[in-house]
This record gives structure tokens, sequence and C-alpha cells, in this order.
């Protein structure tokens, strides 16, 4: 039985890189059925590109040409509302996928019926595709490989993410329970992960299938990892004045999904660990807004009951000096300490 290959592609201002990636796709061992490829308003060249390549191919690309800017994730949404086959694989537009990516990825879902969702490791390149010296999952020290439960691996990435959107291939039958993205979304790779997990099986590839450029212009990256290297005062002031929208925001994401769980699944120790996770991202929501002394200091001995569900250990830090002052992580002295202890891990891990 052949089963039809969609690509979604979400694209903005990627005129530099998105040839490339396209011309990657193209090359695959196995092609694919067809490619829709969104644009979110782009200013430069990006979108005359991809009609030159629609007139090229026009019975395999089609483009969406976005009047407003509305964002990646719902950018990434109306490509995968306008995709029509039974596997659908995620692209960006800056990368390069090796040739062999869709059909080991294909393979993989044809012959496994209850995996809902597979995904790879990605080899970390600077943009003229040289190495930076490790994988992905290298760097994060993930050890993902094979076949896995969806339940164990919904209870492994409720912390944080460990596939990203770009080595995607999902089933359109699982999708479809997880699209339109709810507004409370800020990251549509997280959330394929988490909804395709608690609604079947996943499979990881530990092979690098995507040369995973990191550059300037990344909506997003490897994470912060990376870019810590060369972060500047002024840039972390500006990260650190965004911090309290971004916890609001994580806070209604593990709401939402608290509700979906309870939903979905019939797992009460599951939806139970669901709950305190969302009430961590609630106390630490309470901790930044609070302005009295006395409220942060409880809130803080709360926190350190819950020192397992922290991403890392630099957000304890954080979190402890804001227990007496805001002003402790904006001075200078805790930029350049915490910088320099942020980038020699960094270093070890990139040899």
């Amino acid at each position: 039985m052949n089963l039809k290959i969609s690509i979604a592609m979400a694209t903005y201002n990627g005129e530099k890189f998105i040839s490339e990636q396209i011309e990657s796709i193209l090359n695959q061992t196995l092609k694919p059925d067809e490619i829709v490829i969104s644009d979110d308003a782009s200013t430069d060249q990006t979108l005359k590109i991809l009609l030159e390549y629609q007139k090229q191919y026009p019975n395999l690309i089609k483009v969406i040409s976005n009047k407003n800017n509305a964002g990646f994730v719902k950018n990434f949404e109306r490509a995968l509302l306008n995709v029509t086959g039974d596997f659908i694989a995620l692209s960006d537009q800056d990368d390069v996928w090796v040739p062999e990516k869709l059909q080991e990825e294909y393979n993989i879902l044809e012959k496994n019926p209850n995996v809902g969702l597979v995904f790879s490791d990605l080899e970390l390149v600077d943009e003229h595709l040289n190495k930076i010296g490790t994988s992905m999952w290298k760097l994060h020290k993930w050890q993902l490989d094979g076949y896995i439960k969806g339940v164990d691996f919904f209870e492994n990435i409720l912390r944080s993410n460990r596939v990203t959107g770009c080595t995607i291939m999902i089933r359109k039958s699982v999708i479809a329970n997880l699209i339109p993205f709810y507004n409370r979304i800020n990251l549509h790779d997280y959330w394929l992960a988490l909804g395709a997990s608690l609604l079947s099986d996943v499979f990881a590839i530990d092979r690098q299938l995507v040369l995973y450029r990191q550059h300037s212009s990344n909506q997003t990256g490897a994470g912060i990892k990376i870019k810590w290297i060369t972060l500047t005062y002024d840039q972390y002031m500006i990260n650190l004045q965004k911090e309290k929208d971004t916890l609001y925001r994580t806070d209604l994401f593990y709401e939402f999904l608290f509700e979906f769980v309870k939903q979905h699944s019939k797992n009460e120790f599951l939806i139970l660990k669901v709950k305190k996770i969302y009430k961590f991202h609630r106390a630490r929501l309470e901790l930044y807004s609070s302005q009295h002394i006395f409220t942060r200091i409880t809130i803080g001995f709360g926190l350190l009951l819950r020192l397992n569900f922290y991403p890392e250990k630099l957000s304890v830090l954080k979190d402890f000096t804001m227990v007496f002052s805001s002003k402790i992580r904006a001075s200078k002295l805790y930029f350049c300490i915490v910088s320099k202890l942020k980038n020699r891990s960094i270093q070890g891990e990139l040899k």
C-alpha cells in the first residue's frame, strides 16, 4: 500500500537559505507527493523564490501567501491544515535534509502502525554547513533510540522538549486531533510531541537526518546554550524584561495541557503528574509577580520541594535570587557570573 507523503513548510524572510532547503527535499531518495509552503508575509525575496519553485513544480509545490504576519506557530498551522498526505513531515526554511530522511521515517511509520510520530537527531552546523562539533542529542545529553511507548515518552518530555520540529514525520490520523493549534501553544513541535505521545507510541532515530543550521536569524534553534556564548549584557536585559511574559505563557500552556490530558487519558497517575507540573509553573509565575517578600519566601520554600521539576540548574538560581530581589539578576555582576558558568558548561559539551 502506497501512502502519500506531504511536506509542511513555514517560511518568513528566509531568502538566504530557502533554496538549499527545498533542493534537499527535492533530492530525497523517497520523493514527497506534495510540498505545502506557508509564507508569513515575508518582506524580502522569499515569496518570489517560492513562487518560482511553484511555477517549476506546479503539481508538487503549493505556496500559501499570508497577508499578515501571524508568527511561526500559526504559520506552521496554516501549512498543516492544507496538507493531504497520510504521513506529514515538517520542514523549516534554513536547514538541509540528508537524502535518506523521508525514506527512513516513512519505513518506520509503515512498519509500525502503533507509532504516530517519528523523529531524529540533528547535526549542528553553522550557516555555511560546517559542523559545530556535536549533535543536538549529544549537546543536551539525550539518550533516545528506537520504539518508545507513548506514555513513557510523554512523562520523559513533560519537563522539557526532546523533539525538534524539522525532524518530525507524523500520521495524519494523529495530527488531526492536535490542530488547529490552541492559542496557548507556544512551540508547535513540543505540542505535537506531547499530543502524539499521549495518543500513540513514538519512534526515535538515533541518527542525524537534518543539518540544523545555527545563525543569527533562527526563530528557534539548538537553544539558549549556543546563543549564550555571544550574549551581551544589553541582550540579556532584553531577555530579562520578557521573562515574566514567558512564564505567563508557559503557565497557560501547562494549564491547557492539563485539561487536554484529562480529556484524552484515563491514566490517573499521568493526570496527577501533569497537574503537579502545571502547579509548579503557576508557582514560578506567582514568585515573579509578587511584590511581597514574605509571599516570595513562602513560594520559594515550596519550590525547594520540587527541584526535580526544573529543566536546568540555572533556573533554580534564577528563582532564588527572585525571592530576595529582582534587582540582583539585573546586575552586571550576576550576568558575568552566570555567563562564565554557562559558557564553561557549553564549551565542554561542544567538544
